[in-house]
């Protein structure tokens, strides 16, 4: 899933020639990407940050020994890694339609969810409003 998020990323924003010259290197790091960090805390339990972030909270969610504080904007429920992902694709309500897509061309990488289950993130059941 990890390498998965990093190919869209290459894809998404690197042209086709740039995409080749980072497939020659040992690794495919570009020096000038904000790189996003992902951290496992238990089983479902994710965080990531941006390697520029300096000020607010660490990780996104916060670390379970944080939750509930200041900078807990998300509550204190843990979040898969899909949900971590689906976050940092997310600008408004909805990951971006790009991110949809994306996890809908690999069902084998991003299970699909029950399309009647409400969301971990906000509880929501689809088509509700808030």
């Amino acid at each position: 899933m990890l390498a998965s998020f990093i190919r869209e990323y290459i894809e998404h924003w690197f042209n086709q020639s740039y995409q080749r010259r980072l497939a020659e290197r040992a690794l495919d790091v570009d020096s000038g990407c904000n790189t996003v960090i992902f951290h496992k805390w238990s089983p479902d339990d994710w965080s990531y940050r941006l390697d520029s972030w300096q000020y607010g909270p660490f990780w996104v969610p916060v670390a379970p020994r944080l939750r509930g504080r200041r900078h807990d904007y998300r509550g204190p429920s843990k979040l898969s890694l899909v949900e971590v992902m689906d976050h940092k694709h997310t600008i408004g309500d909805e990951p971006l339609p790009r991110w949809a897509e994306r996890k809908a061309a690999h069902p084998d990488v991003f299970p699909v969810a029950h399309a009647d289950a409400p969301s971990r993130t906000t509880g929501d059941t689809p088509g509700e409003d808030r």
